[in-house]
């Protein structure tokens, strides 16, 4: 992720630097792109795990500064709060049997991140959002103490220019205000890093934005937040937009038919309303985008109602 060697920019002339750097990247991008520097001839395919450490109690357990010199390992890496873990995978070719390699390594550095936390009294669970935090968890003395993290923080807040604050309406009703965006630290997640050709970018990166509603469906399991149930108490009342709460909380009308552990009913807005702001953010003019519009079509001839978002 870097060298993590992180300066805030907070005065006018060190902002604007920072823009011509960016600007400039971009433009080395582009011209990348068009001269064929980037390699095209061959698929890749990697991984990033997130976990939550928990104490005897299974509480959050912020002990990261004192489990990655037991580690020593350059795959782990921290994350923004103290009880959260990261590893990375190494790339492989997306060939053969490249997933059983994928599922191999994940075993064995979570052998490893379970010892060292384990040394700790501690132990590390696999969940979207860790039933058990509590609000007092979410204080800034928990988040890593890592400049990067305070730049990223203080610059959300400027752009919000205020608090943050979070209306919630499921089965529970949740209500909170905070100065800094530390719901953040509920959040781990498993994501898959694939790497294609620029000549197929456009069109992979709409296709997991189309397939980004059921994916979440079938694999979202975290219905508790901050000891409240945030699952929409109407079916066919939609959240208002000013209620989303930092990722998409996804589930089917019928969960436990698709496999879901919960069988969630909690859903807000149709599928194809859903797919359709995914069309409209698509970065293309080329002619998926009919066979999207189809799609969508079917979906609200269908009334197929699936996700739920805060």
């Amino acid at each position: 992720m870097g060298k993590l060697n992180v300066k805030e920019a907070v005065q006018s002339l060190e902002l604007q630097a920072f823009m011509r750097s960016l600007l400039e990247d971009l433009r080395t991008l582009d011209e990348m792109i068009k001269s064929g520097a980037i390699e095209s001839d061959i698929t890749r395919i990697g991984a990033e795990q997130e976990l939550c450490m928990i104490d005897e109690f299974w509480r959050p357990a912020p002990v990261i500064e004192s489990v990655l010199p037991r580690i020593r390992d350059p795959h782990f890496t921290t994350e923004l709060a103290k009880f959260n873990l990261e590893f990375n995978l190494d790339p492989m070719e997306f060939n053969g049997d490249c997933l059983s390699k994928l599922e191999t390594e994940i075993h064995a550095a979570l052998a490893k991140a379970c010892k060292a936390v384990r040394m700790m009294r501690g132990d590390v669970i696999l969940c979207g959002i860790l039933p058990t935090i509590r609000n007092m968890d979410l204080e800034l003395d928990n988040m890593t103490p890592m400049p990067r993290y305070k730049a990223l923080f203080n610059s959300l807040r400027r752009m919000r220019g205020g608090p943050f604050e979070y209306h919630i309406l499921g089965k529970d009703e949740l209500i909170f205000k905070q100065d800094y965006p530390s719901f953040e630290f509920c959040n781990t997640s498993f994501q898959i890093h694939y790497q294609v050709s620029p000549a197929q970018f456009i069109d992979t990166y709409n296709f997991s934005k189309l397939i980004t509603a059921p994916v979440l469906a079938v694999a979202t399991n975290s219905p508790l937040l901050s000891w409240k149930t945030a699952v929409a108490r109407n079916p066919h009342r939609a959240v208002p937009a000013s209620h989303r709460y930092a990722k998409y909380v996804a589930s089917f009308a019928q969960g436990r038919s698709l496999g879901c552990p919960f069988p969630i009913s909690g859903c807000a807005i149709p599928f194809w309303k859903f797919f359709r702001m995914m069309y409209r953010d698509s970065v293309c003019c080329c002619g998926c985008r009919g066979k999207i519009l189809g799609y969508l079509q079917k979906w609200r001839n269908t009334g197929t109602y699936g996700i739920a978002y805060f």
